[in-house]
């Protein structure tokens, strides 16, 4: 699936800010992800709280992706309008989703966090997923 960079950096500055947990520091193997499957690097904090190590050092992921997604959804540009049906109409060669494309929809806006090869899977502004079957071909 591509990305929408645009939207990856928004979601992206929820980690790395110059605010409250100071200069990011330099660490090529993190990768921030909506999809936590995606993080490997998990270290505790001195609370014996579990938390992904991040380029601030131990920070709540939960807070960080809630910052995220809210980051996106709040830029009132570039929602992909896929209202009535046309939520159900997506085939996957249509290549019309990149991951953190924002979509608008009779039920609300979400954000696209992943793929398959049969759905795709978005995210509101609560923090509920969901999945949609792509349209079979």
């Amino acid at each position: 699936m591509e990305i929408n960079e645009k939207n990856k950096t928004s979601y992206e500055k929820a980690f790395i800010t110059e605010g409250e947990f100071g200069k990011a520091i330099s660490k090529p193997s993190w990768k921030p992800d909506i999809d936590e499957n995606e993080i490997s690097d998990w270290s505790g904090d001195s609370n014996d709280n579990w938390v992904p190590a991040t380029p601030l050092g131990y920070r709540d992921y939960s807070i960080s992706r809630s910052e995220g997604i809210k980051n996106i959804l709040n830029n009132q540009e570039d929602y992909i309008d896929l209202t009535g049906d046309k939520l159900y109409q997506v085939k996957k060669s249509d290549n019309l989703l990149k991951k953190y494309d924002k979509i608008h929809t009779n039920s609300g806006d979400f954000i696209v966090i992943k793929d398959t090869e049969t759905r795709y899977y978005v995210i509101d502004i609560n923090g509920n997923q969901y999945y949609v079957d792509y349209m079979e071909e």
